[in-house]
């Protein structure tokens, strides 16, 4: 039986309107499966993403990039209205919701999540 794995947010802002902040990446190692792109398929490896900022470019979220939903490019649920790297390296984004009923309803739920 695979092991189920829980993600948590937790929102700045508990208002059910306006824009939601978050934390978009950290340094926090993470165990991923190769897909055969970087690393073979079914390897497991420690992901860990580098905040330097020689290393991390986020000039497109800086430019209203794409909020999307659950890693999924074709599910867009709103845009990034800002982002910066902190200095404890941490990836943090203030974003906005779109206006479609599926962006409405994950940004209830993403707001009301209990931990």
């Amino acid at each position: 039986m695979a092991k189920v794995l829980y993600r948590f947010l937790e929102v700045a802002d508990g208002s059910a309107e306006g824009n939601l902040k978050l934390a978009f990446s950290s340094e926090f190692p993470v165990l991923r499966t190769g897909d055969g792109t970087d690393h073979k398929r079914g390897e497991k490896y420690w992901e860990v993403l580098d905040h330097d900022p020689a290393n991390a470019d986020i000039k497109l979220l800086q430019n209203r990039g794409a909020f999307i939903d659950e890693h999924d490019f074709k599910s867009q649920i709103g845009v990034v209205e800002s982002a910066e790297i902190c200095a404890d390296k941490v990836g943090r984004a203030e974003v906005s919701f779109c206006e479609d009923t599926h962006s409405k309803d994950r940004s209830v739920q993403l707001r009301t999540k209990k931990r």
